[in-house]
């Protein structure tokens, strides 16, 4: 006969030996790596973003397109650069306004890809959150005393 309710962790052991809690543990902790053919600026860029989300967040078939993503944010520090290279000086010169709008159009377009790849990597709270959950996360975060304090 079958004991009733719920089964402990301990009562799931795995052929190797190993419980259900232990695996968890280890996936908890496991990383990706960031690729080899990253800069040290992209890898530095894939690490901040790896770490501040959970292991389990980042399945191994987001990865390609975290590759694009940190490629992005790696883009748009380049182009933001040049951006706040430009003088206003250069206004005036023969092909100045032209190079800053293209500057500018280039920033956008990096600015919307990181935008949809963040989503699409639910990254971004708009992903996470729900919508009919916001309105309690938002009571929860509201400083000040509350009524019954």
């Amino acid at each position: 006969m079958m004991k009733r309710g719920r089964k402990s962790a301990a009562a799931f052991e795995t052929q190797a030996g190993r419980t259900i809690a232990d695996l968890a543990n280890v996936s908890r902790t496991a990383r990706h790596e960031a690729p080899e053919h990253l800069t040290d600026e992209q890898q530095a860029i894939w690490r901040s973003l790896i770490d501040a989300a959970p292991a389990a967040m980042m399945p191994t078939e987001a990865l390609p397109v975290l590759v694009e993503l940190v490629k992005a944010v790696s883009r748009a520090g380049v182009i933001a650069y040049e951006t706040n290279r430009f003088k206003a000086e250069w206004f005036g010169v023969d092909g100045g306004p032209e190079r800053y709008e293209r500057l500018q159009r280039m920033a956008d377009r990096e600015a919307r890809l990181i935008a949809s790849l963040s989503t699409k990597l639910r990254l971004t709270p708009q992903a996470r959150i729900r919508p009919e959950r916001a309105g309690v996360i938002e009571q929860d975060h509201r400083p000040g005393r509350r009524p019954w304090d």
